[in-house]
């Protein structure tokens, strides 16, 4: 088996090397001419570029439509669409402007599929979405700590004697602190885009699910600080 744990220092990936990775190749060797898997790379490449470019055209639709509001950009991982993260700054922006009402995305840094990066986040989540399986494990380290810590905690536990909101609680709430989400945006607010990308629960139980694990009970949102 390929040794890839030198891409574990990677942040960021190209198409190219994400297709090869999840199917367990060293990247520069699987895109050579000569060594026979460009056809199995094609299908993994093919799908990114049809789940980006879904998400281009979305964006292209809400525009041109002159349709007010922000990008929802966890709904578009939960349903299993890749953004990169040029399209990520993209869908950040406010589409209130004058200019963004009249300008759809056609700027090539937003719409080419062949110059993009794509953040190692992105490419799990987008693996975890389609249910898809990857050779290469693209979490991150701490990522992988709190797995081999929960699976030494689950010879204790009994998953059974845990409900499956109060488990989402806990694991949302561990992937908030240790950073997930948006900085910008509220503890629970971000326990939600969690909770949206990763489970399948009701908009009623994320809720739910989001007050249990936000360890922030006072009424509304926090002032900053001056």
């Amino acid at each position: 088996m390929t040794d890839l744990s030198h891409w574990n220092f990677a942040a960021r990936f190209t198409a190219r090397e994400a297709a090869a990775l999840i199917l367990g190749y060293e990247p520069d060797d699987a895109w050579k001419p000569n060594a026979g898997v460009s056809h199995r790379l094609s299908v993994v490449y093919e799908r990114m570029r049809h789940d980006f470019d879904e998400v281009v055209r979305n964006c292209r639709r809400m525009r041109e439509a002159r349709k007010p509001g922000n990008f929802d950009i966890p709904a578009f991982l939960s349903a299993g669409l890749l953004i990169s993260e040029s399209l990520y700054a993209e869908l950040k922006r406010p589409i209130t402007a004058a200019q963004d009402n009249f300008m759809p995305i056609r700027h090539v840094e937003f719409a080419k599929f062949d110059t993009q990066v794509f953040k190692r986040k992105a490419i799990q989540i987008w693996v975890r979405n389609n249910k898809m399986d990857s050779a290469y494990d693209f979490s991150s380290p701490a990522e992988r700590d709190l797995t081999r810590t929960e699976a030494a905690q689950a010879i204790e536990i009994d998953p059974a004697d845990l409900p499956d909101e109060l488990h989402a609680a806990n694991i949302a709430f561990r992937a908030v602190t240790n950073g997930h989400g948006d900085p910008e945006a509220t503890f629970k607010n971000r326990l939600m885009q969690y909770l949206r990308a990763n489970f399948d629960f009701s908009d009623e139980a994320v809720q739910r699910i989001a007050t249990v694990a936000n360890p922030d009970k006072s009424a509304g949102r926090r002032k900053r600080a001056a």
